[in-house]
C-alpha cells in the first residue's frame, strides 16, 4: 500500500504500474541503499504474505461451503499425518520437526493433496522456531519427492511459498524476488525456476520428442536439481552464475548423499545450461564446425537428453509468449543432428554429407520445366552443403525454375505455423541484405531469422522467417503482392528506401511508444570460427534495427554470409557471420573500430 500511495503522490494521478523507472524512483524515495533490487525483494515478500493470507481465508470458508467427508473415511499415512478427502491433516499440536515438515510435503505430492490450514500454520510457525536440519529422513523424503512421477513442481512451489525450500537451500532464500531488467524475463528468478520445473514435468503427457525423452529418464531428481540450481547464483554474480551455481549444487548434493557420478551430471547441466540455446539460436546448424564444437562439450547421450530437457524448461519459463514453434524446431534440429553424431560416432562432416544434395532426378520429380543439366548446374554452383541441408527437394526445384525463367528477382512466400517464410532469389548487389531488410521494414514485417546462400555466379537465395510486427504472427497474405512489388521496385532501382523510411517515421514513433519501452545495454562480442568472424550484437529491440545494423556493416566494408536474428521480448540477439572485402576474417585490430561504429549506430535509434 505504501508503494501504491507513493506512485500516486509522485505522479500526481492514479497510476498502479510499477515499471522499471517507477521502481528506481520509489526505491530512492524510500531510501533503499541497494536500490530497486532491495525494494522489489521486500515488495515480493509482502505480496507473498498477502497471498498466503488470501489462501488461508479462502480455505477457512471452503470448510463452511463444502463440508468435509465423515471422519470414518480418514486414511492414516503415519502416526502424524492423515488424509480426509483431498486434504492432509496433522494429529499433533506440537512444533513440527524437520523430518515431519519434509515428510508432509512428500505426502502432499504423493496424494495430490492440499494442506489443512492448521498444518500450513504449523509449518510456518515451526520454521520460525527452529531451522531445518538435514537429517537422514529429511534427505530421504526430499529425494523421494524429486523422484516422484507427478506434482513435483506444484509441491516445490508450496515449499517455497511457506519458506521450506529456502530453509533447505539457503541460497534459494537469497534468490527469492530477484529481478532482472533490460532482458526478456517476465518473472522473478525464483518464480521462473519453479515454472521451469512445472513446464518440464508437463511434457510427460505429450507425444512429442520431449515427452518421450522425459519418460525415459532414469533419475528425474537430477533434472529437477539442475533446474533448481541453474540460475541460483545470479544474485551473486550474473556473468558467472552458471559456474557458481554448479558449485552450490555440488555442496548441496554432497550433504544429501548423492554419488559423485550424479553430482557431476548436475554440475555439467548447470554449467552448460545456456550452451544449447546459444548454439541453436545464434549459430549455423549446417556448419560442421558448429556441430562438432557442440558435441565436443558433451560426453554421453544421457547428457544430451538432459540438456535438451533443461533448455526447454528454462526457455519455456522465461515468458509464455516467447516460446514458439520456430525456437522449438531449432532446438530439435540441433538435438537430432548431435544425437545421430554421438550414436553413430561420426563427425559433422559425414553427417551433413549423408544428407547433402539429392540425386538430380529426385529434384526433377517436382518440376516439368527443368532439365538434368539445370539441376546439375545448380548443385555444382554451391561451395558448401548448407543449402542442401536447409531446403527440400521440392523447394530446390522451385528455385531452379525461378532462375531458369530469367526473372531478375523472385519472391516466394510460404505460411508456417507462427511465421511466414520468404525466399528471395536475385543477383547479388552492393548492400543487398540491408536493402532487403529495408523493404521488410517499410511493410511492418519483423525478421526473426535470415539465411544467405550465394551461388558461384553471384545469384543469391536468401531465406527469411518473418512475422507481422503488430500481431507477432504470420503476415497477412493480402500484403504479399505489395511486398513483392516493393522488392521488384528495389531491384529495379525505382524504390528510394531513404524516402520511404522518412514517410513511415511518424507512424513508427507511435508504434515504438507502444511496443518498445525497456531500456538496456548494448553488447557487441566477436568470435572466430574456422572460416568467418562472428559478431554477436545484444541490444534492446527497435524498429529498423536490422536495417541500420546491416547498412553499417556494409559501410564498414564487411560482407555478411549468414545471420541469425533472435527476438527475446523487447531484446534482440543478432549474430552475423562476416568476412572483409578481401574475403578474409576480420583482423582483431579492427574489432574496436567496428564495435564503436556499431554502438554509435544503434544508440541513434534507441
Amino acid at each position: 500500500m505504501t508503494v501504491r500511495n507513493i506512485l500516486h503522490l509522485n505522479s500526481g494521478r492514479k497510476t498502479d504500474r510499477l515499471d522499471f523507472e517507477a521502481q528506481i524512483e520509489v526505491a530512492r524515495l524510500l531510501n533503499y541503499e541497494n536500490g530497486y533490487k532491495g525494494l522489489m525483494k521486500d515488495y515480493y515478500n509482502a505480496t507473498g504474505i498477502v497471498n498466503r493470507f488470501l489462501k488461508s481465508f479462502i480455505k477457512r470458508y471452503r470448510k463452511i461451503l463444502f463440508p468435509l467427508p465423515p471422519s470414518s473415511l480418514e486414511i492414516n499415512l503415519d502416526n502424524t499425518f492423515y488424509l480426509l478427502g483431498d486434504v492432509l491433516y496433522t494429529r499433533t499440536e506440537d512444533v513440527l520437526t524437520s523430518d515431519q515438515i519434509v515428510k508432509a510435503f512428500y505426502f502432499k505430492a504423493d496424494q495430490a493433496a492440499f494442506f489443512d490450514e492448521k498444518l500450513r500454520s504449523q509449518i510456518v510457525n515451526s520454521l520460525d522456531k527452529n531451522e531445518i536440519e538435514r537429517t537422514a529422513e529429511v534427505t530421504t523424503y526430499f529425494k523421494k519427492l524429486l523422484q516422484h512421477k507427478d506434482n513435483v513442481g506444484s509441491t516445490l512451489a508450496s515449499m517455497h511459498e511457506l519458506g521450506v525450500l529456502g530453509a533447505l537451500i539457503p541460497e534459494f532464500e537469497d534468490f527469492a524476488g530477484y529481478i532482472q531488467h533490460g532482458v526478456y524475463h517476465s518473472y522473478t528468478a525464483d518464480e521462473h525456476t519453479i515454472i521451469a520445473i512445472m513446464n518440464v514435468e508437463k511434457v510427460q503427457n505429450e507425444k512429442s520428442v520431449l515427452g518421450r525423452l522425459f519418460n525415459t529418464i532414469a533419475k528425474r531428481d537430477l533434472l529437477y536439481l539442475a533446474i533448481l540450481f541453474h540460475d541460483i547464483a545470479k544474485p551473486i554474480d550474473l556473468e558467472g552464475h552458471h559456474i557458481l551455481g554448479a558449485e552450490i549444487a555440488d555442496s548441496f548434493m554432497q550433504d544429501f548423499g548423492y554419488t559423485d557420478k550424479d553430482i557431476e551430471k548436475v554440475k555439467f547441466l548447470v554449467k552448460n545450461h545456456l550452451l544449447m540455446a546459444h548454439t541453436a539460436f545464434r549459430r549455423d546448424l549446417n556448419s560442421p564446425e558448429t556441430l562438432n564444437h557442440f558435441v565436443s562439450a558433451l560426453g554421453t547421450l544421457e547428457e544430451l537428453d538432459l540438456l535438451y530437457l533443461l533448455t526447454y524448461a528454462d526457455l519455456s519459463a522465461v515468458n509464455s509468449a516467447l516460446w514458439t514453434s520456430w525456437k522449438n524446431e531449432l532446438l530439435n534440429e540441433l538435438y537430432r543432428k548431435t544425437r545421430e553424431m554421438i550414436s553413430e560416432e561420426i563427425p559433422a562432416e559425414e553427417l551433413l554429407y549423408q544428407s547433402a544434395f539429392p540425386l538430380p532426378h529426385k529434384i526433377m520429380e517436382h518440376s516439368n520445366n527443368i532439365s538434368h543439366e539445370h539441376v546439375k548446374s545448380h548443385i555444382d554452383s554451391f561451395e558448401d552443403l548448407s543449402y542442401a541441408n536447409y531446403f527440400s527437394e521440392e523447394e530446390m526445384a522451385q528455385h531452379i525454375e525461378e532462375i531458369v525463367s530469367g526473372s531478375q528477382i523472385s519472391v516466394i512466400f510460404k505460411q508456417l505455423e507462427n511465421f511466414t517464410n520468404v525466399t528471395i532469389i536475385t543477383f547479388d548487389a552492393e548492400s543487398l541484405l540491408a536493402k532487403l531488410c529495408g523493404v521488410f521494414l517499410i511493410n511492418d514485417v519483423n525478421i526473426h531469422d535470415a539465411k544467405i546462400f550465394t551461388r558461384k555466379d553471384s545469384i543469391i537465395i536468401d531465406n527469411f522467417n518473418v512475422s507481422d510486427f503488430r500481431t507477432n504472427s504470420t503476415v497477412d497474405e493480402a500484403k504479399f503482392d505489395k511486398i513483392r512489388a516493393d522488392f521488384v521496385s528495389m531491384e529495379q532501382g525505382m524504390l528510394q528506401l531513404s524516402n520511404e523510411l522518412k514517410k513511415h517515421k511518424s507512424k513508427w514513433w507511435r508504434l515504438e511508444t507502444k511496443f518498445f519501452k525497456k531500456q538496456g545495454k548494448i553488447s557487441i562480442k566477436f568470435e572466430e570460427s574456422e572460416k568467418y568472424t562472428i559478431i554477436d550484437i545484444h541490444s534492446p529491440d527497435r524498429l529498423g534495427f536490422l536495417y541500420k545494423v546491416t547498412t553499417k556493416l556494409h559501410d564498414l566494408g564487411l560482407v555478411i554470409y549468414f545471420a541469425k536474428i533472435l527476438t527475446m521480448g523487447s531484446d534482440i540477439v543478432d549474430s552475423f557471420y562476416v568476412l572483409d572485402a578481401k574475403k578474409k576474417k576480420i583482423s582483431k585490430n579492427f574489432y574496436r573500430v567496428i564495435s564503436d561504429e556499431l554502438n554509435s549506430c544503434i544508440e541513434e535509434i534507441l
